[in-house]
């Protein structure tokens, strides 16, 4: 059976992990911010039937 877990909330405890054992975390600040555009460009184009929208200007393509 597959455990279903939240994804964010895993890597939240990671986070703290690594601040609690002094080491870098296993994903990078760059790498959460990339998650967050996809996220919004992704409920964009959602918000707009499908319409395509380039991910570092969000203007349409």
């Amino acid at each position: 059976k597959v455990i279903q877990t939240e994804a964010l909330e895993l890597a939240a405890k990671e986070f703290l992990e690594s601040i609690l054992q002094n080491r870098e975390p296993l994903t990078s600040g760059r790498d959460g911010l990339d998650v967050v555009k996809i996220l919004e460009v992704s409920d964009l184009s959602l918000q707009n039937k499908g319409q395509l929208f380039d991910i570092n200007s969000k203007v349409v393509v």
